[in-house]
This record gives structure tokens, sequence and C-alpha cells, in this order.
């Protein structure tokens, strides 16, 4: 009987051997985890710290990211209406110069009507020169 155990023993071993040979990654990586558990499971409350301490650091440096963004935000709102704010004043003032101008102008065209109301061509003429319209009054035939 000890002669079969020696031989299945002896066949096991080279069993063993060959699957250890092929497989050798599987027992040291095995080894290696041991030995890192050993040596680390003394640290594992100071890891847990670091972690901890990382999470609060970039809780806070999200906070001050949100913060800065919405000041930002309202920095722009606030431009944007004194932008609004200053375009409807000066186009308030721009319409009021348009009609001043308007009025203005109006008014030397009719001076220049009654100046020239006896002659056409040269009430046709001096609009032309000074205010860019083409005025062709009847009987006047264009050139």
């Amino acid at each position: 009987m000890c002669l079969l155990t020696w031989a299945a023993s002896k066949l096991f071993l080279k069993k063993a051997w060959i699957w250890f040979k092929t497989y050798w990654y599987v027992p040291a990586v095995l080894v290696y985890t041991f030995i890192l558990w050993i040596l680390f499971r003394r640290n594992a409350s100071a890891a847990l710290e670091v972690l901890a301490s990382s999470q609060k650091s970039y809780e806070e440096q999200l906070d001050a990211l949100k913060r800065t963004h919405a000041e930002e935000i309202q920095k722009r709102d606030r431009a944007l209406v004194q932008y609004e704010e200053i375009l409807n004043v000066l186009e308030l003032e721009h319409a009021e110069k348009e009609e001043d101008l308007s009025a203005d102008k109006k008014e030397r065209i009719k001076e220049h009507i009654k100046r020239f109301e006896d002659d056409p061509a040269g009430l046709a003429k001096i609009l032309e020169e000074k205010f860019g319209i083409k005025y062709t009054p009847t009987g006047i035939a264009n050139e």
C-alpha cells in the first residue's frame, strides 16, 4: 500500500509541477497579495483618513468653483442690463437727433422752395446739390 501511495504522490507532484510551470503567475499573485495584506493591514486607518481628506478637499474645491461661476454669471447679467440701458438711452437720443435733423432739413427745404418759387430749375439744382434730392419740376425734362 505504501507503494501505491508513493506512486500516486509522485504522479500528483509531477502534475502539480506541470501545472505550476504553466500557471506560475497564479501562486505568485496569491503570495504577493498575502505579503501586501500583512504589510499594509496596520495602515488601513491612515489610508482611509487620506481618502476622506482628499474627498473633503474635492468637495471644497467644487464648492469654490460653483461660487465663482455664480459670481461670474451675476456680473455678466449686470453687464447685460447696463448694456441694455445704455443702448436704450442712445437709441432715444439718436431718435431725437434724427427728428431734429429731419425737422431742420425740412425747414431748410421749405426755405429753398420759397426762395426759388418762381425758378423750378434753380430749385431742382439747389435741392440736388445740398440734399441729394432729385427734383423734376413739371415741364422740365431730365438730362
